[in-house]
């Protein structure tokens, strides 16, 4: 079994993860089921999971948001070695800013590349991608930021034991993450578009 650590910024029973490996002894941890867990338990130490692929940018990582099957994954593959996440990511805040890691069991095999490097980042902002003929940059802000932000955040698939705790993490990354929209081509080039458009920030 492949274990992993998060750093100390999150305690208790987020800080390790496990995906199934078969040269490993030991009981193995459905995929799934993990990240099930994952998603139901991590408001209890204030962080939340976002269906969202990363990419690395100048001072830390972004996270691609769409619906399923529009190119989060295809996008992030596309950035190559910038690539860090391909379905899911994890984030919590302290000390004013966030933290942002790639979830290695998200998504299945066909998700994308295996996810490696599990190192946290700084989250330096939320994008929805769209598809376009041409590159294309803007922030966004108000009920588009916050449904962007809301509708990326992942829910337990039963019953949520903690939705005003997970609403309420959500309202509270808005205050310190800016979130914007991104058109990206089947080129790379969009990468030029979103280092440009980030150096507002």
């Amino acid at each position: 079994m492949l274990t992993y650590t998060i750093p100390g910024e999150i305690p208790g029973a987020l800080k390790a993860f496990v995906c199934p490996d078969a040269r490993a002894d030991g009981p193995v941890v459905e995929t799934g089921e993990l990240a099930d867990r994952v998603v139901r338990d991590a408001p209890s130490v204030g962080a939340l999971v976002l269906h969202a692929a990363g990419v690395r940018v100048d001072g830390g990582v972004v996270a691609l948001v769409a619906p399923p099957g529009t190119g989060k994954t295809t996008a992030a593959v596309g950035a190559g070695a910038r690539g860090i996440a391909y379905n899911g990511m994890l984030l919590h805040g302290y000390d004013g800013g966030i933290t942002a890691w790639a979830l290695p069991f998200a998504g299945g095999p066909m998700e994308g590349p295996r996810v490696t490097d599990t190192t946290g980042m700084a989250l330096m902002a939320v994008l929805r991608i769209v598809q376009g003929d041409a590159p294309g940059f803007e922030w966004v802000g108000g009920v588009e930021a916050t449904t962007t932000l809301l509708r990326a955040s992942v829910w337990p698939r039963d019953r949520d034991p903690l939705a005003g705790a997970r609403a309420v993490i959500a309202l509270d990354l808005l205050r310190r993450v800016r979130v914007g929209k991104l058109a990206v081509t089947l080129r790379t080039d969009w990468l030029d578009t979103l280092d440009t458009g980030l150096k507002e920030l």
